[in-house]
């Protein structure tokens, strides 16, 4: 993000914040991990949605970004909290990221079926 010119400040400090964040809180971050790969036994808690949802694209943010696939995220602000188990939630959050990463992948060549359609 650095290296290209002009470099991407915005995208490297989101990343360094990022970072800094999921290493000031591993054992946390390896407990989800483990349980979502896992498929543990369903808890249910009080859980915040916009969380849930930013922790599972910072887990796949570098195979995203390995695939030139940028995500944006236009998530509501102040959302109550709701119950249910956070694995099976982050699982139907990254089963819809995938779905849409063959989506996202379709348009990298800069031309769209549709384009080519039209041609």
């Amino acid at each position: 993000m650095l290296g290209v010119d002009p470099p991407d400040i915005e995208r490297a400090r989101e990343s360094a914040s990022r970072t800094i964040r999921d290493a000031e809180q591993p054992p946390r971050v390896i407990k989800r991990l483990r349980a979502l790969f896992c498929k543990k036994g369903v808890t249910c808690e009080s859980l915040d949605l916009n969380e849930a949802t930013r922790e599972v694209v910072a887990l796949s943010l570098s195979e995203l970004e390995r695939n030139k696939v940028v995500v944006r995220t236009e998530l509501t602000g102040e959302l109550p909290p709701i119950q249910g188990d956070r694995v099976q939630l982050q699982q139907v959050i990254l089963n819809l990221l995938l779905t849409c990463f063959p989506d996202a992948m379709g348009g990298i060549d800069g031309s769209s079926e549709a384009d080519t359609n039209q041609h």
